[in-house]
């Protein structure tokens, strides 16, 4: 999980100490989505680093351009480096992801890339005009096309988008634009509805249609929700068991979800396992994740977790046979 911000405003009506206010709300917002490392573009460069964006960036920098494309990056695939920091910057296309592409590793070898984080495959695609359909992906993105501000989300991914007087502003949560507008003591003058798999124009007037975003759905996601964190099987495959507060490494985890609409009214919290995270804990490289969760509806927690498939890891985790009465297939 990532968070995504910015703004388009008129820098005479959205004045500087405005989206210093605007800024440091969303950036704080958005670093409980993050927390890995941070980026942004002022319409004229990029900045990037790691760690919180609130104890990395200042509202100096935040405040200084009418234009602010800005993520906070919680690292699934790709080491935490600056280099893995979103915005990327490929070609005309500058633009920032928050979700998952889950055929990662067949989209380097098919278009012959080396590309060490799997959003920047959305990004390639967009710069070199090829179809966003060959991509398996969820989430939202934000993007620069060298003429102008494009946002949308897809396969469930989370975006608000906010007209105020002067401007438009955005963020992965409704709730980080409430507290922001309300903070820098701007006039809201309404909520957009971002319908899914549609991308929007965005400009100082406000937004208008773009294309379709086409993203196939991933091949498998997780859903999570409040005070659970991960969920996984460690070194030796011993269970390691999930309860509020608790927190396992995500570079660990390795969680398949086949019925990902199953838990789609559950908060989007979303994480992958990479070919690296195989090759750190000497498991072969399956085709697929065959690891399926049950969540308790009622309380939120994970109740337990069992194999689907009979794939072998390499080492000799205990199969165990499911109870396939809930109709969780």
């Amino acid at each position: 999980m990532c968070g995504l911000f910015g703004w388009i405003v008129n820098s005479h009506t959205v004045k500087r100490d405005t989206r210093a206010a605007l800024g440091a709300t969303l950036a704080i917002m958005n670093d409980a989505r993050g927390g890995h490392s941070f980026g942004f573009w002022d319409g004229k460069q990029i900045v990037r680093a790691l760690g919180n964006m609130a104890d990395g960036a200042t509202v100096t920098e935040l405040s200084r351009a009418h234009v602010m494309l800005a993520h906070t990056r919680f690292a699934t695939t790709g080491a935490t480096t600056v280099e893995n920091s979103h915005p990327f910057h490929i070609g005309s296309v500058i633009g920032a992801h928050n979700g998952i592409v889950s055929n990662h590793w067949q989209l380097n070898h098919k278009h012959n890339r080396t590309c060490a984080v799997d959003s920047e495959h959305i990004f390639y695609n967009l710069n070199e005009g090829l179809s966003l359909k060959e991509i398996d992906a969820y989430g939202a993105i934000v993007w620069y096309d060298g003429k102008g501000l494009h946002a949308g989300r897809f396969n469930g991914g989370s975006l608000s988008i906010a007209k105020i007087d002067g401007g438009v502003i955005w963020s992965s949560e409704e709730k980080h634009l409430r507290k922001a507008i309300n903070l820098a003591a701007v006039k809201l003058r309404f909520l957009y509805t971002v319908k899914e798999g549609q991308s929007y124009r965005l400009s100082v007037e406000g937004i208008e249609r773009h294309k379709p975003l086409p993203f196939d759905e991933p091949s498998w996601r997780v859903s999570l929700t409040d005070g659970v964190d991960w969920y996984a099987y460690g070194k030796e495959g011993s269970k390691a068991t999930s309860t509020p507060r608790e927190t396992v490494t995500p570079s660990v985890a390795l969680a398949r979800v086949k019925d990902t609409r199953r838990f789609s009214h559950l908060r989007d919290a979303h994480l992958g396992a990479t070919e690296q995270d195989y090759r750190r804990f000497d498991f072969p490289i399956p085709e697929r994740l065959p690891l399926v969760m049950r969540i308790d509806h009622e309380t939120g927690a994970i109740t337990e977790s069992y194999h689907r498939a009979a794939v072998d890891y390499g080492r000799k985790l205990a199969p165990r046979t499911p109870d396939d009465t809930d109709g969780n297939r």
